[in-house]
């Protein structure tokens, strides 16, 4: 029972039972209405041939009485002309007393005397009568003018064999199509629900972090469409694993490497081996490794916070070119330890605009070490300030890898890291998503150009208000 309340639920057997059920009802109905229509038609000839056998069988008599034949001959001459057929044919006088039958007489039934009565009036009656299998119609009509015979009866039947004799080849078709059908409508559900069994297998592997498993796709439609859609998904997700793990890696480095330097330089300290004179030089050491863990803390507090959507900024007045020289001189040393120099080039002198003053330094920080990273020792950064129309357009500038055309739609994702053979150095992978985020809430965009080997630009503007 288990297994059949498993087995229902899935959708192969839906569309096994829908299918069944659907074949089941159309054969049941087709049927049905084939026999009431054979059945009409069989009656619609008998109909039609009655109406001509009445006026034949009037005629016939009104000539034999013309003729003074006796009752005895007209009868002979009339099972003669007619035949024995499937028809029994009933003559009777003005007081409704039957004179003579002729036709084939295990047709007949008895009919009321009131039913004759009526056809004397000079209706024309039918009745239909149900006997076992097969179904009686009886019809009555006036015979006019001045004969002994006043009435005639006919009664003719349709057996339901002779019905069925027509329907039951219809029926042992239908019979032999239905197994093909059901075989073929399995083969074609099973088409239908592999992929999609397929589908849900794979579904749980990628749940548990494996993405490796990859649908095989046989077709073109909207199934075959899935198939590739998850496969696509598949890679993506194996991509932001792979970057994930790669994050994580860079984050264990980041933290772990001033820790032990601030760990060690501690208890040199402590034990007497770095003398009480060189005390100042590793405390700034140790204050410097503390500064590169808040600033990895806070990008990831900033990675969270945009996630659950709580990342947001509170617009100032501010002087953006003297925001961008204090960050340059407070990150000065970083980029002396590094032998890269930093040029700043504004002939515009001070310049206001309506911003995060916090975020866009974070920018600029971001921005600049991200720079570094991609220097080389000897070259130099241009940090750029000018003026276009309303915008303040400010351009960090480095000379340094360069980033391929194939990664530069990429940079700005999280976790993504352009150059992986560098991926020993110092950086997550998160700051340039955070760059991005930053200026878009300013509801404006950063665009980067680069040419490998030569170098990046990355540009973003800010709105200019009056000082």
């Amino acid at each position: 029972m288990t297994w059949w309340n498993k087995w229902r639920n899935t959708l192969f057997a839906k569309l096994m039972l829908s299918f069944m059920l659907i074949m089941l009802v159309s054969f049941a109905l087709s049927s049905l209405v084939l026999f009431h229509v054979v059945k009409k038609q069989l009656w619609d000839g008998i109909r039609s041939s009655e109406n001509m056998q009445q006026q034949r069988v009037i005629q016939h008599i009104v000539q034999a009485r013309e003729a003074g034949w006796s009752q005895e001959a007209l009868k002979q001459s009339l099972t003669f002309s007619m035949g024995p057929g499937s028809r029994l044919y009933q003559v009777y006088d003005a007081q409704g007393q039957l004179l003579y039958a002729f036709g084939n007489s295990h047709t007949g039934t008895a009919v009321d005397l009131t039913w004759i009565q009526q056809v004397l009036t000079g209706q024309e009656l039918r009745q239909e009568y149900k006997e076992g299998d097969r179904t009686l119609l009886v019809t009555g009509v006036y015979i006019e003018g001045e004969l002994m015979e006043k009435a005639l009866l006919i009664q003719s039947y349709i057996s339901d064999r002779e019905i069925r004799r027509i329907v039951n080849p219809y029926i042992l078709s239908t019979s032999i199509a239905l197994p093909i059908a059901f075989i073929f409508f399995y083969l074609l559900s099973r088409r239908m629900t592999d992929p999609l069994k397929q589908m849900s297998q794979a579904a749980l592997k990628y749940a548990k972090g494996d993405f490796r498993e990859r649908l095989h796709i046989t077709s073109g439609d909207e199934i075959g469409q899935l198939s590739q859609t998850i496969n696509v998904m598949a890679e993506e997700l194996s991509s932001i694993e792979g970057m994930r793990r790669e994050f994580l890696a860079n984050v264990s480095h980041d933290l772990k490497t001033p820790i032990t330097s601030m760990h060690g330089f501690l208890s040199a300290m402590l034990d007497g081996t770095i003398p009480p004179e060189r005390h100042t030089h590793y405390l700034e050491l140790i204050r410097d490794s503390s500064d590169r863990m808040m600033k990895l803390v806070g990008d990831l507090l900033d990675i969270a916070s945009i996630e659950a959507g709580q990342f947001g900024i509170t617009r100032t007045r501010f002087n953006l070119s003297e925001q961008i020289r204090l960050t340059m001189a407070r990150i000065e040393p970083m980029f002396y330890q590094h032998g890269v120099a930093v040029h700043l080039h504004n002939v515009h002198g001070d310049l206001y605009v309506d911003a995060d003053e916090d975020r866009i330094g974070q920018v600029m920080i971001n921005l600049l070490q991200n720079a570094l990273q991609h220097s080389r020792r000897g070259s130099e950064i241009q940090v750029t300030i000018e003026v276009i129309g309303d915008q303040a357009v400010v351009t960090v500038q480095d000379h340094g890898s360069g980033i391929s055309p194939e990664e530069l739609s990429l940079i700005w994702e999280r976790f993504y890291k352009s150059d992986k053979a560098r991926s020993s150095k110092t950086g997550t992978g998160i700051g340039l998503s955070i760059v991005k985020h930053i200026i878009e809430l300013h509801d404006t965009d950063i665009s980067v150009t680069s040419v490998l080997g030569k170098g990046s630009s990355f540009v973003f503007s800010l709105p200019l208000l009056n000082e």
